[in-house]
């Protein structure tokens, strides 16, 4: 049965977003277990730092950790109708070129043309490493921005923010459950990652539907 202290690191909108609410069923599930969770966009050092268990996304590449694929999570591309209207509708990932990007915490964009990856640096006078800044920029009409799809799904949704260069979108990318590999037969861990398998697509998926795949 998982009891005494379980230290998990996450990153500030997903942590949020999808992982209190399950951390909080957790606890009422297992009332012996103590958290103690971190949420920064800071990577952490998990050995060096004793957590028990991150929450990351995207490619995996130490072999000190065990990686627990979770969910999957959508960027969309997007920009609001007053601005698209002001200075036009991207047709290319070139055209970004011609706009104002707003850049968030990651420096590169990414896409897909003709079934390879494209990384694009955006560039803008616009710049903020907190999402919920950059998504606030792009509903002042301030430009175009690329986010995961639950800092915009409900603004896409509301007319509020249009998708664009969907066509050229990238593949989902996989959210992890990552933990050092000795504890990977801790029963707090094991009953968690159980749990966050089965909750959080869930609360992942994304009710905005893309358009077919054509050119880009």
């Amino acid at each position: 049965t998982p009891h005494g202290l379980l230290r998990i690191t996450c990153s500030v909108a997903l942590g949020e977003y999808a992982l209190i609410p399950i951390l909080n069923d957790f606890a009422a599930r297992y009332p012996e277990v103590r958290l103690s969770i971190d949420l920064s966009n800071r990577i952490a050092d998990l050995i060096g730092e004793g957590y028990d268990l991150a929450i990351r996304t995207g490619n995996l590449a130490d072999s000190r950790f065990i990686g627990t694929r979770i969910a999957s999570r959508r960027l969309f591309t997007c920009a609001s109708p007053a601005y698209l209207h002001k200075s036009g509708v991207p047709g290319s990932i070139m055209d970004l070129k011609h706009h104002d990007c707003l850049i968030g915490s990651s420096t590169s964009w990414h896409f897909v043309d003709a079934g390879k990856e494209q990384v694009y640096t955006p560039r803008g006078r616009w710049a903020c490493n907190n999402g919920h800044a950059v998504l606030n920029a792009a509903l002042a009409d301030l430009g175009i921005c690329q986010l995961p799809d639950y800092y915009v799904r409900t603004h896409v949704e509301a007319g509020e923010l249009v998708p664009l260069l969907e066509e050229c979108a990238p593949p989902d990318e996989p959210v992890w459950a990552v933990y050092p590999q000795r504890r990977h037969l801790s029963p707090n861990v094991r009953h968690l990652v159980d749990l966050l398998k089965e909750r959080m697509p869930a609360l992942m998926a994304n009710p905005v539907t893309r358009s077919p795949d054509k050119a880009c």
